[in-house]
């Protein structure tokens, strides 16, 4: 998704970057997305359920503190595995082990984070490559560039990151098509452990052979 961040509104552009699951006959609902081998489920809206596992979502409206919950198959009750602010898409990772999170903590920046279910650790895997890109491509201000956890490997100790054009801080729509040329798409693996950056690919499209 990118949006067009202008003087009088923001307005939604919609992108079409993962294949939704089918129609629910309750368009309230938050539908599954899947990606790369990945089930994407926000736990905020309703029970979010993949692969036995239920998610879900507590709220206290005088901290605004929200606690995302994991119920995991023969167990009884859920376990907290993630504290946020906003809005998160989980994945459950292919080993059960961890969940793959993409966190929207402010209204514009998101980061990657990493929680694993045995010890209820979590790690930003997003920071190191969000700095390097950065260092490396030196985006025009006007680019509001984010994070997103997009694959991960089949033992989860690495993780696909692509940095996405979110919005487009500019004053009109003419100026919006070309400022959107300048953004220059990176793609980083990381280790899902410590978030060091392992390789780096450039282009718009996943890379075929990453892990």
């Amino acid at each position: 998704m990118v949006e067009l961040l202008l003087a009088c509104c923001l307005v939604q552009l919609p992108l079409a970057l993962a294949q939704q699951s089918p129609a629910d006959p309750d368009q309230s609902k938050w539908r599954a997305i899947y990606q790369a081998g990945l089930v994407w489920v926000d736990p905020g809206h309703d029970v979010a359920h993949t692969a036995g596992y239920e998610f879900t979502e507590s709220f206290n409206p005088e901290t605004y503190e929200r606690i995302a919950y994991v119920k995991i198959p023969g167990q009884s009750e859920p376990k907290a595995f993630y504290k946020y602010g906003r809005g998160i898409t989980v994945a459950l990772g292919h080993t059960r082990q961890i969940v793959l999170i993409n966190d929207e903590y402010t209204t514009k920046l998101m980061r990657v984070v990493v929680a694993n279910l045995a010890d209820e650790e979590t790690v930003d895997v997003s920071s190191q490559a969000m700095e390097k890109y950065q260092r490396d491509v030196k985006p025009d201000p006007r680019l509001i560039v984010n994070p997103e956890g997009y694959a991960l490997s089949s033992d989860d100790r690495r993780a696909l990151i692509r940095i996405d054009l979110t919005y487009l801080s500019v004053p009109t729509y003419e100026e919006a098509g070309e400022v959107k040329k300048l953004f220059q798409p990176r793609w980083y693996v990381v280790d899902t452990a410590t978030g060091q950056i392992l390789r780096t690919f450039s282009g718009h499209n996943p890379p075929s052979a990453w892990e």
